[in-house]
């Protein structure tokens, strides 16, 4: 495997090709005519932290509104975010995956975030978070 390994590295030099990167992006800051201001540079992590923000609550309520019956068909209230079960989010994941056949390819604008919404949830099992 070792010996493998080495010959097919050696096909990809990522090290030029990282060096070409860096050489191309230099040249195109330099060649910015506008540059922002120092108040309004800021990374990217944390630009898509002030947006997730806002989003990150509606995520959680529409995961909430996928728990409308509990295991047996009975209906059930709904209930917060955080005290959604492993269980319960078991029975979610296996509904998800199981219809995204359905959709070829093309999800709903909603379903990205709902799939983020239940991977990011603490009681989540590794199982079904994989």
């Amino acid at each position: 495997m070792d010996q493998f390994m080495t010959e097919a590295n050696g096909y990809d030099d990522r090290n030029s090709l990282l060096e070409e990167w860096v050489v191309r992006k230099e040249e195109e800051i330099k060649k910015r005519l506008v540059i922002p201001p120092k108040h309004l540079r800021k990374p990217d992590y944390e630009i898509y932290q002030r947006i997730d923000k806002q989003v990150k609550q509606a995520r959680e309520n529409l995961v909430t509104k996928f728990l409308d019956s509990d295991k047996h068909g009975n209906s059930q209230a709904e209930k917060p975010y955080k005290d959604i079960t492993s269980e319960e989010l078991g029975r979610i994941t296996e509904s998800l995956c199981v219809r995204l056949n359905l959709f070829e390819g093309t999800y709903p604008a909603f379903l990205p975030q709902a799939v983020k919404a239940v991977m990011e949830h603490p009681n989540l099992r590794s199982s079904d978070y994989d």
